[in-house]
């Protein structure tokens, strides 16, 4: 049987392989030393290649809304979380979360361009997302995980992400 033809962005593949490269890197590594060694080249090589290659820009990018909900914490504030599978273009059925890149992005009720595209969709929508990586104040993209152990960060990268678009794909 014939692999399904992957369509998603070149600039989508190409974080997605390198994901995977330094998720094999870590995985090979023979002791916690040398894991956490893997841990960080990975997280500094990702985040040098969202800066420098992609110039931290997402055009159209395949997604599935996770989760959307307002903010507990700021009434007028928009809380999506989408997931890119990693592995495969489906996410997995009993953990959406497992192989994932997650993007995480706060938008206030005041855009109201994003504010009314959300405002159309639902969770588990399959979207095309537009928009950047957060940086913090030193120009840095921040590489975590919400697992609680860094050594499967590879495995669920989670990244704040501001959207500037986002649509249902067809």
């Amino acid at each position: 049987m014939d692999k399904p033809v992957d369509n998603r962005p070149a600039a989508e593949l190409a974080l997605i392989k390198r994901v995977g490269s330094a998720d094999s890197v870590c995985d090979a590594a023979i002791n916690d030393i040398k894991k956490k060694e893997a841990i960080d080249n990975g997280k500094t090589t990702l985040a040098k290649f969202i800066r420098d290659t992609l110039h931290s820009e997402v055009k159209s990018w395949n997604a599935t809304i996770y989760k959307m909900e307002l903010s507990r914490f700021a009434d007028s504030t928009i809380e999506v979380t989408l997931l890119i599978p990693n592995k495969g273009m489906e996410l997995n059925e009993k953990v959406p979360t497992s192989n994932t890149i997650t993007l995480f992005a706060k938008t206030s009720f005041s855009n109201l361009s994003v504010k009314n595209q959300l405002a159309a969709m639902q969770v588990n929508d399959k979207v095309l997302v537009s928009g950047s990586f957060e940086k913090d104040e030193l120009g840095n993209i921040d590489v975590s995980t919400d697992d609680i152990n860094d050594n499967y960060i590879f495995t669920s990268l989670k990244f704040n992400f501001n959207i500037e678009n986002i649509t249902k794909a067809k």
